[in-house]
């Protein structure tokens, strides 16, 4: 029995009451100092590793969400360019109007409309204005939207006379099977 329990007990027999009866507790070190002496004894040997191993695990995991996630984003890039765009990768000799011309050639190919060579080449230099912007470099990727191609089309069968005559007749010069 402790000194305080043995006080209490002495003053009960001599009759002294107190005013709230009840259990008399002992004075013992609280959580906080018992968990900090399991961590002064006990810390770096047990809980320095554990937390090493849980901030690896979670850097792991991350990494290995973040590819995933690149993976999945740059094949839905692939996806989605493939069906708004055509890409034409620059060869030695190309210019911004060759692949515009290999844009338009492929984009023609699936869908079934006959254009004159006029009409081609003011699709090919509208396109070039479009995607133009610095000096080309071989293996350089070029985007055409499919949406761009579309709407060219439909402005050159909105030309005038005079002005599709200007377009044929420099169209003469232009080797449209590059």
């Amino acid at each position: 029995m402790s000194e305080k329990q043995k006080s209490n007990h002495a003053k009960n027999d001599r009759g002294s009451h107190d005013s709230s009866p009840g259990p008399v507790f002992e004075f013992e070190p609280g959580w906080g100092k018992k968990l900090n002496k399991w961590l002064r004894t006990n810390g770096i040997a047990k809980l320095l590793p554990v937390i090493a191993v849980i901030v690896l695990l979670a850097g792991v995991f991350s990494v290995l969400q973040n590819r995933n996630n690149d993976k999945l984003s740059l094949d839905l890039d692939k996806i989605s360019d493939s069906q708004e765009a055509i890409i034409q990768i620059a060869q030695p000799r190309d210019g911004y109007s060759v692949l515009a011309r290999r844009a338009l050639t492929e984009y023609m190919a699936v869908i079934s409309e006959s254009l004159t060579p006029g009409q081609k080449l003011f699709i090919e230099e509208t396109l070039r204005e479009i995607v133009e912007k610095d000096t080309l470099e071989i293996g350089q990727e070029v985007k055409f939207l499919k949406a761009d191609i579309s709407s060219a089309i439909s402005n050159s069968k909105n030309l005038t006379a005079s002005q599709l005559q200007r377009w044929e007749a420099w169209a003469e010069t232009v080797n449209f099977n590059q």
